[in-house]
């Protein structure tokens, strides 16, 4: 029996041994097998156009991309093993590009291989100018007339100057080491307070030098709201001219590649450009309209096919700089050209041409101009936030003040178009005098931005609708109005519609010039004395089929001594009022369907008016069922689910995540996993993402409750919409401003059975998820 059972034990073994084997096998990949990747020939050449055949060997995935041309065609751009591709060029083509193949598996790239292509007569190419920037130490970030670590070279680069304007070296941010060929690091020219140049002037240009080619390296990387970067590069807000004599000035285009989609977010920009006229020097400008997010490097002129003709006899003169040489004319100069703080102590007579008693400002503000000023940069901005109650109360509209800056104290700066000064104290400003004349510049909207840091008036603003005044931007026309929240005293006062005159300071906000009202008086042509209803808390209501009591408090303007009445409901739904409470009760819904009606709320004796909606959902069926997303877990994502910010997507893709399978659609910020301790969390954004909801059969979407985290953004507002992106009933957007649970329910009503929904993001910040709990019924 023991020799029975041995030999049982033997056999076993033996089979065990032969399916491991098997197994192993069988789960045996792709990956074993060394990669390799050979691309022949390397360099292919058209004398006039034709078709050539380009040969790839390769055990993995690959891709094919064409840089530098738009005049290549290839026969396939992706495939799989070793394969053939038909390369393509017109007839009567002169250029040169390349062919880049890119092999990849599941894990990421694995190898990579250029081809050359040349078409036509190729021109040897030869070096003029070409500037690394060194690597000197910028530390200190030396503005450019203070660097002396310029790396110049070329056959015209002997004689060059450099010049900026509130442009510095900088060896910060990203570096752009492996970016493109030839990328040098560690030095860049950093862009700071637009509009910010950077000059290239004298390049010496040898005879009959007229078809030129120039490269560069720059990257943009701007900083949003909720801490995220966004790193696409825009030429609409970098742009690049040339000159024969620094003064006249044409602008020149120029392609990137797609640098700025990965990390490290650099470009290497291209510009092929054919003088009309030879000339002995050219000189180069950049421009940054958008402050503090351009970086350069690797500037390259060489001599090439040529391109866009560019007329340097015509162009654009360089404006001078306006003002009338008056103190803070001066202090605004100085901070033009990027001097950051004052080098000697400066005094001057100024007037407080902003309203600090209402302060539609930022706290801190105090907004100063030269007495009696009717040109531009004439108004300047003395902020600290520290000072806020101070300056409140010591200076009012039309105080002439005595304004003591010390040197290497106070700092210089801009803010919204304005110059500012910073790290003063109240000391440094006494009154003078007070209630002395401000007049405002009475100018049209397309000079507002001139007068930056000014009153100014502009005439004939038409508002089509009344309303009540919100911390927020209008747009009138082509006039641009901005409140701030702590102008306390205009937010919530109504207005009426009419056509008349709006006064207020000059801001510039994203390049877009507006005015911010200083008071009541400065919209005196549309102030109304009417009784309003200036808001109401909730907008909407919406009750599940249980019924209950909801309050919504309204707020009143020009009504004292009148009484509230309300109108709208029946049946099911009433509504009293107590003083300006009105409460709106549901009974318990017996129907088969949602009972929808409209609750209006009218001052006695008035026609004005607000509808509040109100909805009690259906009654439910019993059978419901819940569907829980928890984005917390890390084991809750596919593995190919992008985990950092570099590896975003932005487009519609479907993932199973926690079991339940969603689609993910990103908008600038895309979408990505985001580790926060020992648990994750899920980013989307911003307006226009969503995450797409299953369907479950015979079934309808009741709710959808929604959990954020802390630390997510306060202002973002997120909603229900169906497929459309329309808004359905009990879906409206909530701004996920609640610091407490973070939790955010939607009772929805009206949904269809087998329908799809939708939590959507509504404006231009990032969600934040950690939990989604969806109940069908």
């Amino acid at each position: 029996m023991k020799q029975v059972n041995s030999l049982k034990f033997w056999h076993g073994l033996l089979f065990m041994l032969m399916m491991v084997s098997f197994t192993a096998c069988v789960d045996d990949n792709e990956d074993t097998e060394a990669p390799f990747l050979e691309v022949n020939p390397a360099t292919l050449t058209f004398e006039n156009g034709g078709v050539q055949t380009l040969e790839i060997s390769t055990n993995r995935q690959w891709k094919a991309t064409v840089e530098d041309a738009d005049w290549i065609s290839l026969s396939k751009t992706q495939g799989e093993g070793s394969d053939q591709i038909q390369v393509s060029v017109p007839e009567g083509t002169i250029g040169e590009a390349k062919i880049n193949i890119i092999m990849s598996n599941r894990s990421g790239i694995l190898k990579s291989a250029t081809v050359n292509v040349k078409a036509g007569t190729v021109i040897e190419s030869k070096l003029i100018y070409n500037e690394t920037l060194g690597n000197a130490d910028a530390s200190q970030k030396p503005y450019i007339s203070d660097y002396q670590g310029w790396n110049k070279s070329g056959d015209g680069a002997t004689s060059v100057e450099y010049a900026g304007n509130k442009t510095s070296i900088r060896s910060s941010g990203l570096t752009n080491t492996d970016a493109y060929e030839g990328a040098s690091g560690p030095n860049v020219v950093f862009f700071g307070t637009a509009p910010a140049t950077f000059d290239i002037n004298k390049i010496a240009l040898a005879e009959g030098q007229t078809n030129l080619k120039l490269t560069f390296g720059a990257s943009r990387s701007k900083k949003n709201e909720d801490n995220s970067f966004d790193n696409s590069f825009t030429p609409e807000t970098f742009k690049v001219s040339v000159s024969s004599n620094g003064t006249t000035w044409q602008e020149i285009t120029y392609e990137k590649n797609n640098g700025d989609a990965d990390h490290p977010y650099w470009i290497l920009a291209t510009a092929n450009f054919t003088l009309k006229k030879a000339v002995p020097e050219l000189y180069i400008r950049f421009t940054a309209s958008e402050s503090s997010v351009f970086r350069l490097d690797d500037i390259s002129l060489s001599t090439g096919y040529g391109g866009q003709e560019v007329n340097l006899e015509e162009g654009t003169t360089t404006p001078p700089e306006e003002g009338s040489g008056t103190a803070i004319n001066k202090i605004i100069n100085l901070q033009k050209s990027g001097q950051t703080k004052l080098t000697e102590n400066m005094e001057f007579e100024a007037i407080v041409c902003g309203d600090p008693k209402v302060n539609n400002a930022s706290a801190g503000t105090l907004n100063l101009m030269t007495p009696n000023a009717t040109a531009a940069n004439e108004g300047i901005v003395l902020y600290n936030g520290a000072l806020n109650e101070q300056i409140q109360t010591n200076f009012s509209l039309g105080d002439k003040v005595k304004v003591s800056l010390k040197a290497d104290k106070v700092k210089l700066g801009n803010y919204n178009g304005t110059t500012q000064i910073t790290d003063w104290e109240i000391s440094d400003v006494t009154v003078v005098s007070r209630n002395n004349a401000v007049v405002p510049i009475q100018t049209t909207t397309d000079k507002l931005a001139e007068y930056a840091g000014m009153p100014a008036t502009i005439s004939n603003v038409t508002i089509s609708e009344a309303g009540v005044w919100e911390a927020k931007t209008y747009n009138f026309g082509d006039l641009t109005v901005h409140f701030n929240k702590n102008a306390t005293s205009i937010v919530g006062q109504p207005y009426k519609a009419g056509t008349g005159s709006i006064t207020g300071i000059v801001t510039v906000f994203k390049e877009k010039a507006q005015l911010m009202p200083r008071n009541l008086e400065d919209l005196k042509d549309f102030v109304s004395n009417e009784p309003t209803i200036t808001s109401v808390d909730p907008k909407t209501i919406t009750f599940t089929d249980k019924g209950g009591n909801q309050d919504v408090k309204v707020t009143l303007a020009n009504a004292e001594g009148k009484s509230l009445t309300v109108s709208g409901l029946s049946g099911i739904l009433s509504a009293t009022v107590n003083g300006t409470t009105v409460t709106v009760t549901a009974n318990p819904n017996t129907t088969e369907a949602a009972v929808k009606q409209t609750l209006t709320i009218k001052i006695e004796g008035t026609e004005q008016s607000v509808e509040v909606p109100v909805t009690v959902s259906e009654p439910t069926s019993g059978n419901q069922e819940t569907l829980t997303i928890d984005f917390t877990l890390d084991n809750s994502y596919p593995a190919d689910f992008p985990s950092s910010s570099t590896q975003k997507k932005q487009q519609r893709e479907n993932f199973t995540i926690d079991n339940v399978e969603i689609a993910i659609m990103g908008e600038s910020s895309g979408y990505y996993k985001v580790k926060s301790g020992d648990s994750s969390y899920l980013l989307i954004g911003k307006a226009g993402a969503y995450i797409e909801f299953p369907n479950i059969r015979d079934k309808r979407l009741t709710q959808v409750k929604a959990i954020s985290r802390t630390g997510a953004s306060t202002n973002v507002e997120v909603g229900i919409t169906d497929t459309n992106n329309s808004f359905i009933t009990g879906g409206e957007a909530q701004k996920w401003n609640n610091t407490t649970d973070f939790t955010y329910i939607y009772n929805l009503s009206g949904t269809s059975i087998n329908t799809n929904y939708r939590l959507y993001v509504n404006n231009s910040y990032n969600t934040q998820l950690t939990k989604l709990e969806l109940l069908y019924e």
